[in-house]
């Protein structure tokens, strides 16, 4: 019996299938080298376009965070460009674990995080750029990163910490001669002293920092300084020199012509009103407030106005109509993913329905 592999007529003798052998075996290595050169430009290619992407909406959020401030005013957060906050939340890790864009982008893309209430996220990008800003020695954006660094510890309770960060900041202002950040930490500090109820050394300090803004005629400052003892002289109890600083405030903010900065006035001085019992006064100056951020497209002051008008409503004892302008102001902060005032308007909600219900029983 042949027991041979071979097929029949064919010898042992090498001969010219061992040729086609040697070639079937080159064209299955060509194969083998053609579907590995393949596969290494599909991932090359993938890679590449994946790079570009990365790089095309990297450029895209520096260009967006051009219009943002520097530094934060926690109770006047501005109006952001459309998409910014989810392009940061896209490509914002990725940015700051590789340090793609500079000290200052850094900081303004902690104040998006900031304004959507993620503190934990805002204070990362703050301790890069800080890092970054103090080996390149760019002093003034370490003030602004330690400014901004405090407003995260006092919204989020460590008080003493948030004085340590806003101390630093104002000597180091004060050593490279900027006045405009030191008022800006002067005021901080007075914050933070309203927030421990320390009304008297809050005063101080926001009194220093409006002498600053005077002197060196930063109006819009001055405007936000004469605000800010407008609500410690509120929390104090003396409505009556509150409103004169909300009025000084709201006639600086219109000169000026800062809208946004004269709609926080007139609700401010619809507030007082209300806290007066002028409730129809009090409306008033909430639907002017309304009426100034629609026009000029702030959404966040919009919110806060029709919130504000909620609550007056809720004082006359109106809650059909309270809970109509809640549930509005509530529809904005979802639809724009803005968290200033919400957790106050939920409870306001859940107040006027616990009332409701019980009204039922």
């Amino acid at each position: 019996m042949n027991w041979s592999i071979l097929p029949e007529g064919w010898t042992q003798e090498p001969g010219w299938w061992v040729a086609v052998i040697a070639v079937i075996a080159a064209v299955g290595a060509g194969l083998r080298w053609l579907i590995k050169f393949i596969r290494d430009e599909w991932w090359r290619k993938k890679h590449d376009t994946q790079h570009q992407d990365i790089d095309e909406r990297v450029s895209r959020l520096e260009k967006m965070l051009e219009g943002v401030p520097l530094q934060i005013e926690p109770s006047q957060p501005p109006e952001l460009p459309p998409g910014l906050p989810e392009l940061e939340q896209d490509v914002g890790e990725k940015v700051r674990s590789e340090r793609l864009l500079g000290c200052s982008e850094l900081i303004k893309l902690g104040n998006v995080a900031f304004w959507r209430s993620d503190y934990k996220k805002a204070d990362s990008y703050y301790q890069v750029a800080l890092d970054q800003a103090r080996k390149s020695k760019r002093l003034d954006l370490v003030v602004a990163g330690l400014g901004n660094m405090g407003a995260v510890r006092q919204v989020t309770g460590d008080l003493d910490e948030a004085l340590r960060c806003h101390k630093e900041a104002l000597s180091l202002a004060r050593s490279i001669g900027d006045r405009k950040g030191e008022a800006g930490d002067l005021g901080n500090m007075g914050l933070v002293y309203q927030v421990k109820g320390d009304l008297r050394r809050a005063t101080k300090y926001h009194r220093e920092a409006l002498q600053i803004s005077q002197e060196t005629d930063d109006r819009q400052g001055e405007a936000s300084d004469l605000s800010n003892m407008g609500n410690v002289c509120f929390q104090r109890g003396d409505r009556d020199k509150a409103l004169r600083c909300y009025e000084q405030a709201l006639a600086i903010d219109r000169e000026i012509d800062y809208p946004q900065g004269a709609a926080w006035d007139l609700g401010n001085i619809g507030t007082i009103y209300e806290a007066m019992g002028e409730l129809d006064k009090a409306l008033r100056y909430h639907q002017e407030a309304l009426d100034t951020n629609r026009q000029i497209g702030y959404r966040q002051g919009e919110a806060n106005a029709l919130g504000n008008m909620g609550f007056v409503y809720m004082a006359k004892g109106e809650s059909e109509k309270a809970m109509r302008y809640l549930r509005e102001a509530l529809a904005i902060l979802d639809e724009h993913g803005l968290a200033h005032g919400r957790d106050v308007i939920e409870d306001a909600i859940a107040e006027i329905k616990q009332k409701q219900q019980e009204k039922e029983q």
